[in-house]
């Protein structure tokens, strides 16, 4: 069974990592680590948020991440 850094690492395409600062920081940095094309990716951390992104803010913080970087990966 290949582990979430190994398809990370296989795939061709822009990356958005988004990690708890409570949560599993250490393998977020992990799996940005195997990304190919750094440039184009990101990895970033919402302060506060527990590994369940508990919290209408952080859950927001969130969801304004992800929709940014969808977006801008569709233009």
């Amino acid at each position: 069974m290949k582990s979430t850094a190994d398809i990370i690492k296989e795939l061709n395409r822009k990356v958005c990592i988004i990690g708890a600062e409570k949560g599993a920081g250490k393998d977020a940095k992990k799996y940005f680590s195997k990304i190919k094309n750094k440039k184009c990716s990101s990895i970033s951390f919402i302060k506060g948020a527990n590994h369940m992104f508990d919290g209408k803010r952080i859950q927001k913080e969130l969801f304004e991440k992800t929709m940014n970087f969808l977006t801008t990966e569709i233009r």
